[in-house]
Parts: C-alpha cells; structure tokens; sequence
C-alpha cells in the first residue's frame, strides 16, 4: 500500500472561526476530524472573549487507517497537526 506524505495532508481553518477546518485532506480524501479525535470546548464565551477549543486524539482504528491509507505514525503524525491547528485560546472571533 503506498503511503501518504506530509505534502499530502491539507489542513487549514477557517479565518473567521478557527476552532473549525475550511480544508482537510489526506492524499487527495476528504478527511473527517471525527476519525482523528474529538474537540472539546473550554467553559469560556465567544462573547466575552474566552473562549477556548483543544484538539483530543483518539486512537487509530483499522477502518481509519485503511480508508486513508495511513499507517499508525502517520495518524499520530496528523493528529498532532489538528491539535496545533484547532487550538483556540480567547479568540472571541465570533461575538
């Protein structure tokens, strides 16, 4: 199975709302971030501008790691990514 390189995993976010992807892919696949994690949202408020969002890994499960064609590095490679590109701390974007 060829594998993907990093030059073939897209994330970015959306300007305007950081604590969610414009764009993830992995080697040309819509990806899903549910398949890599979960966020969790911090107790702060857009509002007041507190609020806050991590990126939890999950585990690699064989269906994730076959339908992107990914080896167990690879989903811990990207899931280190999502955890720098969804971390929010007191944007207040969305007030």
């Amino acid at each position: 199975m060829e594998r993907v390189s990093s030059e073939e995993i897209v994330i970015e976010r959306f300007d305007s709302l950081p604590c969610s992807l414009r764009t993830f892919t992995i080697g040309g696949i819509v990806a899903d971030e549910d398949d890599f994690g979960e966020k969790e949202f911090g107790n702060g408020s857009c509002m007041d501008n507190s609020c806050s969002c991590t990126f939890i890994p999950g585990e690699p499960t064989k269906e994730t790691l076959e339908k992107y064609k990914i080896n167990e590095e690879e989903f811990y490679n990207i899931c280190e990514e999502l955890e720098n590109e969804l971390y929010v701390s007191s944007c207040g974007l969305c007030s």
